[in-house]
Order: structure tokens, then C-alpha cells, then sequence
């Protein structure tokens, strides 16, 4: 978002804030708290791919990876 964008969504932000009742403004600040404590929440990031294969199905010590995928989809190729 560029700056000009930022200021016009604040602006406006401003202006409609202002229009809401007291009790209104409280729960706008209630649900700014929530979306700040949501958004601070990270999910760790998926290191690597393969690792995840291999989380998938542990017990499947005989699989190829999909090494023989066109095999599999188009037959013998």
C-alpha cells in the first residue's frame, strides 16, 4: 500500500471513528486488540518439503517419492 493509499485509509478511518458513540468506540478499540493478537501469532515455517513426506506417512518405509509419478498417471511409459 503506498503512502498516499495509507493516508486516504486513515483519514477516513479518522472521520468514521469520530461518528461512533463512546460504547462504539470501545469495542472498535476491543476488536483492534483482537486483530493485533491474532496477526502476532505465527505458524512455524515448513522447513522442507521432503520433510513433510516423510511426516505424512511414517509407517510407509517402501515409498518412492513419487519417483515413478508418470508411471503412476499415464502408465507405463
Amino acid at each position: 500500500m503506498s503512502s498516499a493509499q495509507a493516508a486516504v485509509l486513515e483519514h477516513e478511518l479518522s472521520q468514521r471513528f469520530s461518528a461512533l458513540t463512546l460504547a462504539q468506540k470501545r469495542e472498535v478499540l476491543d476488536f483492534t486488540d483482537f486483530i493485533s493478537s491474532r496477526s502476532s501469532v505465527r505458524r512455524p515455517l515448513i522447513t522442507s518439503t521432503v520433510e513433510v513426506l516423510f511426516d505424512l506417512a511414517p509407517e510407509c518405509q517402501d515409498t518412492d517419492l513419487a519417483e515413478n509419478h508418470d508411471q503412476y498417471l499415464y502408465g507405463q511409459v
